[in-house]
Formats: C-alpha cells, structure tokens, sequence
C-alpha cells in the first residue's frame, strides 16, 4: 500500500515485518494486518504506530461495506459508518448486542454453523443471507466472517464484513426472467422469428416456426443469406429503419421454389457492437384467402338483402311486419310478399320459407327457390299444390339429397278476411283469436320439399280472421334456439309472449319476440331466425 510505504523511517522495518512470527499475522491471507498493537511496539515507535491505526481505521470508516468486530461470544464491539448506512442503526445502538439479531428469525441456525466455524479458526467467505433492517426491510447480503487471533494464536473475536447485494440479486432475477421469457417467447412464436446481420444480410439466430415455413432444416437455414429468402435482392436501408408498427407487403419464397406473400415487421438493435436486425415473417396466404372469403360473404350478404322485400305491404285494416336474422353473413331463411297485381280481388300471397342448414350453401337454394317460385307463381297463383309439386320437382333435380326445406304459402283476401294456405312440413303456424283470446295452430299439409319426388300438398280448407286476431309465421330457429343448459325456448314460451303482446303492433311483436330468444340463448344465435306478423285492426 502506498501510505504505509511513505511512511518515512519505517520503511526498513516494514521489510522485517514481513518476517514476523505467525501470530502477528491474519491466518486469512499473506498480508499482515496489526490486530493487537503492543506487539508492534517492539518493532515501531508509539508515534508511527499512531499513525498506522488511523491509517487503518479510515480504511475501515471509508469502506461501503459493513464492517463488524464481534466478540468470541459474537457480540458487536464495532460497528462502521458502512455497517450503519447498510442496515440503518447507529454505532451505539449496536454495540454489546448479539450480531445475530440482525438475522432473520428463520435463519438463526446459520450463525450457529458459521460459529463452529470460526471456533474452528475457519474461514466463511462470501456467504449469502438475508438480514433485517432497522426499518424493518429484507435485504441479501454477501457476509465474509474471519476469526481474529491474538500474538499466541488464540481467537480473540471475529469480523464480520457483510455488501448489501439486493439490487444485484434483484437485477440477476429480472435478467434471468428476460431470458427465460425471450426464449419462451422465441421458441413457442408461431411466426417465423430470424436475426440477421443488417449490414451482411447473414441469418445469425431463428426459432423452429421460421424452419416450418421456409422448408429448411437447421444447417441448410443457418448457411442462408436475406436474398436467398425474399425476393427482393437485398434488405434496403428503409426495411432495416423499420419501426414495429410498420409491416412491408413481400413475396418470400420456400427452399422448394414455391413463393407466399408474406409480411415482416423489423426493429433494429446493435449487438457486441454488430447491427443486427429481428424480423417477425408472417405467411398471409390464408389471412387473404379468408379476407376474399369475406369479402364474398358481404357480398352475398347485400344480394340476399336485396331479394327480401325492403318493405312491407301496406294494407287498410291491416298491419304487416316480417324481418330475417341470420346467425352467419348468409342465411337459408326466406320470407316474401307477392305482389297484390298477381292476385285479382283483392288478394295478397305471402312466404316463409327454411332452407335446411345456413351459411352460404343454405343461401344459394334460398335464391333459386325464390327465383322459381316467383315465377311459377304466375302461372299458379290459384293452385298451391300444383306450385309446391313444381317447386319440390326443382329443388330434387338441382341439389343433393340432404338438402331439403319447409314452405308456408297463403293468400290472404283482404276483403273478405279468409286465409287460404299450403304448408310443406313449416310449422306451426301460430293463430291468435282476439275475440276467443286462445291460440291456435294451423299444420303442415304436407312433408317437407326435396325430400320425396311424389309428394301430394293438399290445400287446406280456408280461415276467417276477425278484428284482433294475429298470425304469426316464423322458422325453427326461434323455438328451438337453445340456453346454456341445453335447454329449447319452445312454442309454449313463445305463444304465452304472444298473447301478451296482442295489443302491440307487428313490429313490437317481431322484436319483442326476438330480443327474448336472444336473451334466452344468451344473445348467440345457433340458427337463422325469421318471424312474419300479420295483425287484423279493429
């Protein structure tokens, strides 16, 4: 050490010190360190060796490091500057109480074996625990405990010398969770993940999903450079400048020749001092494909719009409201009105039609059966059961055989107030009579279409409606919809919400009966739902 060597006159005895028998040494290493000072004044003066303990014991103060001499007993004798920042009490509260108060009460034991130790004239270096502040907060410490012997040998004391090792302990712990989390992240992404060099466009890192993507095994990928991947020739500097927000459109291609659009996004980060950039690639072929996909289903969705009515008759005496709700973007549910012109006297026809299934399939025979039907309608506008056998005829010859769907047809003499109707397998028909305040069904008159080829549909015998009473004409979807439980909304809730809305208009009836079932089921339609209501006014 430079101080002592600048100690003037003594510098030749400092050479016989290095000579000094065993006990004026610190058996914890080669250096000497003065412990009893009464010896050395056989060697130095009282002047110098005033000097050297203050040398000393301004090492001792300056240290950040706890600095503690304890009794054999292991009682605090001292306590520095260090030791009171560390754990927040001052000398004199410290000094004469045991130092294993500072430990915490589950940890008692380890003094007892470090101890034995020092009893054993041993060493106990670097030894992590936790111990207990003043203010009442844990913290780890790195403790280093070495016996203090006198001139003869024997253990005097000890010093103890614990560093405050929380903020290291805690940033090795987030360090460890980053890297724990990166490889986690790195390994499970399902998009291909590839670090390359930005400046020799080489692949440095890559997870197994960039593997799967481009075709390659481990060696083959890891001898790849960015052009033998993109199309491009080579990352420009605006890719390498991406942010993660931005996400650049390519065409990648596979070690079989194949070639996906794909897009990437890139941040840049440097790495001992290379330029490295980690690109995210994420195959879009199918995200497009689905895209086209939805884009034909909003299409489709806006023509079915267009072949239901955008309106609803208009008639004195009478009020009229039908409306569809579809559980995908297309729906096999049909309901129509014909026009009044086709039917002399006074007469108005009116459909409500269920495809079997719903979806696209169930919306392309919805649009051929109204095709056919409206045309065939003006030729048989006055025989229901020659129309349905047309129609049943049609829909065997141009679809599969699972395919079928049920069809109510009436006519309505708004005059007269009577109701004639064909029904093939749609039902019930719900009837209810005002004046009688009871509600009837009107059945089916024959089996589904498309699911016989000679299939009769008699037509059935005419009803009078009076002032009050209503129809109500829906599909399957709204009596069968199902609850969590596995339980239907069935006709009977559906007729006693009806006969409590008899004062209501179509329209509060239509809806009213459609937010129960949603509510029902939780909102989540499993079924197209069509519901026509014709109310007679006073």
């Amino acid at each position: 050490m430079q101080p002592i060597m600048n100690l003037g006159s003594h510098h030749g005895t400092l050479k016989k010190l290095k000579m000094a028998p065993p006990g004026l040494r610190n058996r914890s290493s080669d250096r000497c360190v003065c412990y009893t000072f009464v010896d050395f004044n056989l060697f130095f003066g009282e002047e110098w060796m005033e000097e050297l303990r203050s040398f000393l014991a301004s090492i001792v103060e300056g240290s950040d490091d706890a600095i503690i001499g304890l009794t054999p007993e292991g009682r605090i004798v001292s306590w520095n500057s260090g030791a009171q920042i560390i754990y927040g009490y001052r000398k004199e509260q410290m000094v004469g109480h045991l130092f294993s108060e500072l430990l915490l009460p589950e940890r008692y034991d380890e003094m007892t074996g470090i101890h034995k130790r020092i009893q054993r004239g041993e060493r106990v270096k670097h030894f992590q625990t936790m111990h207990l502040r003043q203010d009442g907060q844990v913290i780890s410490v790195s403790l280093s405990v070495s016996p203090v012997m006198d001139a003869f040998g024997r253990i005097i004391g000890a010093s103890a010398i614990s560093r405050d090792i929380t903020r290291n302990i805690h940033t090795a712990e987030a360090l460890r969770e980053a890297e724990e989390m990166y490889k986690l992240l790195f390994s499970a992404g399902t998009d291909a993940i590839i670090l390359f060099d930005a400046d020799q466009q080489s692949i440095v890192h890559f997870n197994e999903a960039a593997l799967k993507l481009y075709g390659y095994s481990k060696k083959e990928f890891s001898l790849l450079k960015w052009k033998d991947l993109n199309l491009a020739p080579r990352l420009g500097e605006k890719e390498i400048r991406l942010s993660l927000k931005e996400v650049p459109l390519a065409w990648h291609k596979r070690k079989d020749g194949t070639t996906f659009e794909a897009e990437m996004s890139a941040n840049v980060f440097y790495w001992k001092g290379r330029r490295m950039l980690v690109g995210i690639v994420r195959d879009i072929t199918e995200r497009k494909r689905l895209q086209e996909i939805e884009h034909s289903l909003a299409l489709a969705n806006e023509i079915q719009q267009h072949l239901l009515p955008r309106e609803t008759p208009q008639i004195e005496g009478y009020d009229i409201f039908a409306k569809s709700f579809y559980c995908q973007m297309v729906g096999g549910d049909y309901f129509d009105f014909l026009d009044q012109q086709l039917h002399p006297n006074g007469t108005l026809g009116f459909v409500v039609g269920d495809v079997s299934g719903h979806g696209v399939a169930a919306g392309l025979v919805m649009a051929m059966i109204r095709g056919v039907l409206r045309t065939e309608v003006e030729h048989y506008h006055s025989v229901l059961d020659v129309l349905f056998q047309k129609l049943n005829h049609c829909l065997l010859r141009d679809t599969e055989d699972t395919v079928f769907m049920t069809l109510f047809f009436g006519v309505l003499d708004t005059n007269a107030r009577s109701l004639q109707w064909d029904s093939a397998g749609h039902g019930p028909v719900f009837w209810y009579q005002a004046r009688q305040r009871r509600i009837s069904e009107l059945l089916a008159t024959g089996i589904p279409l498309g699911i016989k080829k000679k299939a009769d549909y008699p037509i059935a015998s005419p009803i009078i409606l009076e002032p009050g009473d209503i129809l109500l004409i829906g599909t399957d979807g709204l009596w069968e919809a199902k609850n969590s439980k596995e339980e239907m909304y069935g006709t009977a809730r559906l007729t006693q919400v009806m006969a409590t809305l008899a004062e209501k208009s179509s329209r509060d009836i239509c809806h009213t009966i459609v937010n129960k079932v949603r509510n029902f089921c939780l909102g989540e339609l499993q079924d197209d739902m069509t519901l026509m209501v014709i109310k007679v006014l006073e």
